[in-house]
């Protein structure tokens, strides 16, 4: 039976706030996947199931849509969150200052912070600025995008294989209570213990 859950606005009223972490994972916040690149097509974006050789191991994604409701549930409690454009915006403005863009986990477990994954580009959806990448035309303006370089052979062959299929943020931000609801809609999760296993992460 389907239920309307709470709209929570997660805003940065405070200097201590923000966007600390990226974690590559099976199933983003954003319901987006990214997308790989191969030296045949530089500026037309491929889904990772059908890379070719020659692949520059290059990956697009989205880290964190604008005003677009995604499902949370903690200690029992379900709700829905959100980012602002604004909020996006001063998000990626002090992730950058305070020099985060190197660290990546995986799924987001603890001491899981891995190597070989570089963060080349960090941007700003804005249509009317001709800032739309190729392939996220339904993704929202003010939504934040990182291009990844993945040095990691584990990595990039998780990435080809399916375990990864994006990246989703972690940070400290505060919930701001909205007067909107929405009805819940509950998605799997898939286990990733053979590839934890592999980075001695478990």
């Amino acid at each position: 039976m389907n239920k309307s859950l709470p709209i929570y606005e997660l805003v940065l009223d405070d200097d201590c706030l923000g966007l600390y972490t990226v974690s590559l994972v099976k199933n983003p916040a954003t319901e987006t996947s990214w997308f790989a690149f191969n030296k045949q097509e530089k500026e037309e974006p491929i889904k990772c199931s059908i890379l070719e050789d020659g692949e520059q191991r290059r990956v697009l994604a989205v880290i964190a849509r604008a005003d677009f409701p995604f499902y949370r549930i903690i200690d029992g409690f379900e709700f829905y969150a959100m980012f602002t454009k604004e909020t996006i915006q001063k998000m990626a403005q002090k992730f950058l200052k305070d020099g985060y863009q190197g660290l990546i986990n995986v799924e987001h477990q603890k001491n899981s912070y891995i190597k070989g994954v570089e963060m080349t580009q960090l941007y700003i959806k804005d249509t009317e600025k001709g800032i739309s990448p190729k392939g996220f035309e339904q993704i929202e303006d003010g939504s934040l995008f990182a291009e990844y370089k993945i040095e990691s052979d584990e990595v990039w062959e998780a990435i080809k294989a399916g375990i990864f299929t994006s990246v989703s943020l972690e940070g400290y931000f505060t919930p701001k209570e909205t007067d909107i609801e929405i009805e819940l809609e509950e998605e799997p999760i898939d286990a990733m213990d053979e590839f934890l296993r592999k980075l001695d992460l478990l």
